[in-house]
């Protein structure tokens, strides 16, 4: 018999190493894996065959945002603290970079505690490796998609929009061994950041060397994390070896790593069949199907705290239009594609923030006491005459017929089924044409960044567990999805809220901004989407929740044939 687990929520319980109080020390073991390494015998050959499902577009930490590339940094660099899934469904934060930290009593000041390690060179890592990481991010300059993250630091927004130094942002690194963060206000949720990408640390002179290329290629890359990369080839796949100068280098089992970059649903899941590829992800109900029956893997059905949806570039002159974007709103028929082309499985989707993002310790949206993308759909009694109403307002011919929408969206082929569903739901409902144009996941997210389309088809993971991770994305300084919307009360509530430690007004607060969003609609929710990993029974410690952070830190095999 296999274990099924459904993980519907994921709720980030902090433990260990945050446990103690403001102005305290929070200080650990090492890190260590899992109990489950202890309890089988280790394979002679310890590797991993992975994939991934598109190109990266960049391994530089601090640039990318994707979560091609994330698989392969969170690997190779080593945070100040990682979550780590203890067991399913319980998550931790855990020393690395850092062996501890401290917080000042009036919150607003993070000292973390630097371990002795080094690079790959032999260069020792330093706080001003974290500093310099960091600043980077914010610096205008780097064009860093997820900088936004740093909005809690203090001097953040002042830095990142060019009006401030970036000596200015409050992070210092006090001595090699101590970096100091000072925040603007209070953020309880600031510590789930600091696992992210974005507060890496990073070597100067690698940046300075390679300049604009630098993150294309492995040239510079140097890992201080538990792998190195040693070779990518571009569209086909990515090589990691053991990084024998890790601090933690005993508690790593893997070897070799390798991950194969394969967009087509059927390709990886043959190449899991034959086991070629030791794990894999789908939704695809053909590949659920098949691979439940069979025998020695495990499965996983759970539910990721991630949103499909539709971008729309509020700049395009029909869709500057918002009784157009409301439209498109109204007609997608969410129900009929999840039935239709999911089997019935995804999670209502109600609103922009996913249903397992909590507020404090409870469901958000059980807590906002509205459900935003529902309560405009049942505004809304005719979306083709809405739409009508929008081209007349635009002076455009009132006939739909005539309007062809281009939706740009990835090769990925497991996405295809569900953009001819939207091309076919529209074209019915609205009377209007969809060319969909699709494009390796590198271009698209060019394309996107931008603002080079009408349409597209993006989804996105959360960071961290809070709603701000997925409200703060449409502050208006915030350009990580480039909409080109923007609205000073969103803003307002989303930083009001952000700041405040009272969880119902700022349930109350955020509730009110995800109404303003989900009105403008520069955003169309698609689904809640329910996967389903696989992975063979010999592999042991692949995390499944998608806020773990240790990559492949704590995975290995036994009774691999």
């Amino acid at each position: 018999m296999k274990k099924r687990t459904l993980l519907l929520t994921l709720l980030l319980c902090l433990f260990a190493f945050t446990a103690c109080g403001k102005g305290e020390d929070k200080t650990t073991e090492n890190a260590k894996p899992t109990a489950e390494a202890g309890e089988a015998e280790l394979d002679k050959d310890q590797y991993y065959m992975g994939h991934i499902t598109a190109e990266p577009v960049t391994l530089d930490a601090q640039v990318g945002q994707d979560s091609y590339g994330k698989y392969i940094i969170e690997n190779v660099y080593e945070p100040l603290v990682q979550i780590h899934e203890v067991e399913e469904n319980k998550l931790e934060i855990e020393p690395a970079g850092a062996e501890s930290y401290d917080v000042s009593e009036d919150g607003l000041v993070y000292t973390f505690h630097l371990r002795d390690f080094e690079w790959e060179d032999g260069q020792p890592v330093t706080a001003g490796d974290y500093e310099y990481g960091i600043k980077r991010a914010a610096d205008p300059d780097t064009a860093a998609q997820a900088s936004f993250l740093l909005e809690p630091i203090k001097n953040f927004k002042g830095v990142n929009s060019g009006e401030m130094a970036v000596d200015e942002l409050g992070v210092k690194a006090v001595d090699d061994k101590t970096l100091e963060i000072t925040l603007e206000n209070p953020a309880e949720y600031f510590i789930k950041i600091v696992p992210y990408r974005v507060m890496y640390p990073q070597r100067k002179d690698m940046v300075e060397q390679y300049g604009d290329t630098f993150g294309s290629s492995t040239d510079g890359i140097l890992s201080c994390g538990p792998f190195k990369v040693t070779d990518w080839t571009h569209n086909s796949e990515v090589n990691l070896v053991k990084n024998d100068t890790y601090w933690n280098k005993d508690n790593i089992k893997l070897e070799k790593i390798n991950y194969r970059i394969i967009n087509d649903i059927n390709t990886s899941g043959n190449a899991f069949d034959v086991g070629e590829i030791d794990s894999m992800s789908t939704s695809i109900k053909e590949w659920t199907d098949k691979l439940d029956n069979k025998e020695g893997t495990h499965w996983y059905p759970f539910v990721r705290p991630t949103l499909d949806f539709m971008t729309i570039n509020t700049e395009d002159k029909l869709m500057s239009n918002q009784k157009i974007r409301q439209a498109i709103q109204a007609a997608l028929d969410r129900d009929g594609l999840n039935k239709q082309v999911y089997s019935g499985v995804n999670t209502d989707c109600t609103g922009w923030v996913p249903p397992t993002i909590n507020l404090g310790k409870k469901p958000y949206a059980e807590q906002i006491g509205i459900k935003p993308l529902n309560d405009l759909i049942e505004s809304i009694d005719d979306p083709k005459a809405l739409f009508i109403e929008g081209l007349k307002e635009l002076g455009m011919d009132p006939d739909p017929t005539k309007v062809t929408l281009e939706y740009k969206v990835s090769n990925t082929s497991d996405l295809k089924a569900t953009n001819e569903y939207i091309q076919a739901n529209l074209k019915e409902a609205l009377g209007v044409n969809v060319d969909i144009v699709t494009l390796e996941w590198p271009v698209l997210s060019n394309a996107m960044d931008n603002g080079e389309f009408q349409i597209s088809y993006s989804a996105w993971s959360t960071d961290y567990d809070d709603p701000y991770a997925m409200l703060s994305m449409f502050i208006s300084d915030a350009d990580v999805i480039v909409t080109n919307w923007s609205d000073p009360e969103y803003d307002k509530l989303v930083k009001e809220a952000s700041q405040t430690t009272d969880l119902k007004e700022a349930a109350e607060k955020y509730g009110q901004a995800e109404k303003i969003l989900i009105d403008a609609s520069p955003v169309i929710p698609i689904a809640n989407v329910t996967h389903h990993k696989f992975r063979y029974d010999y592999l042991k410690g692949l995390p499944i929740s998608e806020l773990d952070t240790t990559g492949l830190r704590y995975v290995y095999t036994s009774g691999r044939n």
